[in-house]
C-alpha cells in the first residue's frame, strides 16, 4: 500500500491561526494549539491492496527519534478497513517497535480474532495504544471494532490483552502495526491508518 513516509509537524494554516490568536491576546490558547499541532503524526495516503497470508505492515512509517520517548509517553494507532471472509480463519494484528519498521521488529502486543466465515467488505476499526513505562519497558493493547457479527469477527468488539516488551528510548525506533490472516479465505483492505503522539 502507499505509505506516507513523512512525519508531519504544524501545518501552515495552523501557523496562520496561531498568529491571529497571538495578535488578539489569546496566548494561552495559542500555546495549547501550537503544542498539539507540533506533535509528530503520520497517515497513509491511499488504500492498500488486499492482504491475507503475507504478514504486512499496514501503518505509515513513523519514527520515534532517540531520546524523545520518556516514561509516560503515549502513542496511538488508528486503522480503518474492510474485511471479506468465506471461512473461520484466525486474523492477527500486531504492534511492533524496532529499528527496521517491519513485521520483524520487537513484538509488543496483538489483537487476534476468528473471522465469521461470511461477509463482504465489512467495515472494521482498530485502535492500539502504546505507552512507555520506563526507559527500557513499553506496554500496548488494542481494541477491534467490527461492524456487526460478520466479516473480521463474529463479535462486535474484541479486546486484546495488554502486552509488554523491552524497548530502547535512546535509539531511533519505528512504531508499526502489521496484519496476518491464517488463510486466503479472509482478506482485508486498509482504507486509512494513522499514527500520532498523544502524550509526548
Amino acid at each position: 500500500m502507499a505509505r506516507d513516509t513523512r512525519v508531519h509537524s504544524a501545518q501552515p494554516i495552523l501557523a496562520e491561526k496561531l498568529g491571529a490568536l497571538c495578535e488578539h491576546g489569546d496566548m494561552a490558547l495559542a500555546v495549547v494549539i501550537g503544542e498539539l499541532a507540533s506533535r509528530p503524526h503520520a497517515s497513509t495516503v491511499a488504500a492498500s491492496a488486499a492482504i491475507n497470508t503475507t504478514e504486512t505492515v499496514i501503518t505509515p512509517s513513523f519514527l520515534i527519534k532517540a531520546n524523545t520517548m520518556q516514561p509516560g509517553s503515549k502513542y496511538r494507532v488508528k486503522i480503518h478497513g474492510t474485511c471479506t471472509s468465506t471461512n473461520a480463519d484466525v486474523n492477527t494484528f500486531s504492534i511492533q517497535l524496532g529499528a527496521a519498521g517491519t513485521e520483524a521488529d520487537q513484538l509488543i502486543a496483538t489483537v487476534a480474532a476468528t473471522s465469521a466465515g461470511s461477509g463482504t467488505t465489512v467495515p472494521f476499526m482498530l485502535d492500539f495504544d502504546f505507552v512507555c513505562r520506563t526507559s527500557t519497558t513499553g506496554a500496548a493493547f488494542g481494541v477491534l471494532y467490527n461492524n456487526g457479527v460478520t466479516g473480521f469477527a463474529a463479535a462486535a468488539i474484541t479486546v486484546g490483552a495488554t502486552g509488554t516488551a523491552t524497548i530502547s528510548t535512546i535509539l531511533d525506533r519505528y512504531l508499526s502495526v502489521s496484519y496476518l490472516a491464517a488463510a486466503v479465505t479472509t482478506t482485508v483492505t486498509i482504507q486509512l491508518a494513522t499514527v500520532e503522539v498523544v502524550v509526548a
